[in-house]
């Protein structure tokens, strides 16, 4: 399948070369997930990209360039992708680590930022 650069989505592609592809939309995080599971299938049904086990779960890898940000429908807030290529299946364990990992890594990028003065406090 062809390379699309995600800075130029703006739909779903349905026919020709580029079908299957999706395009950047505004889209919720549920939306999100079911590109995933209509893309790829359920998570279950792939290893672990961390552990190996038997995947749980799809996890959003944080390196999307179109990043969305959204209520998870659960009422918390997520950082997630309209892209499903930028998924990984991962066990339940290993998703909570990845996750936990992430947010410690934006608090402490956070913090550098105002300790150098490049943001104001709130």
């Amino acid at each position: 399948m062809p390379y699309v650069d995600p800075a130029s989505w703006e739909n779903y592609v349905e026919t020709g070369h580029n079908k299957g592809i999706y395009r950047k939309v505004d889209i919720t995080y549920q939306q999100a997930h079911v590109r995933v599971r209509e893309r790829f299938g359920k998570a279950f049904e792939y290893p672990c990209v961390y552990c190996g086990q038997q995947a749980r779960e799809w996890s959003y890898s944080g390196c999307c360039p179109d990043v969305m940000y959204g209520d998870n429908g659960h009422g918390v807030m997520m950082y997630y992708s309209p892209n499903p290529e930028m998924y990984y299946p991962q066990c339940r364990k290993c998703h909570a680590a990845y996750d936990r990992n992430m947010a410690d890594t934006r608090a402490a990028y956070a913090l550098l930022k105002r300790f150098l003065g490049t943001v104001k406090a709130a």
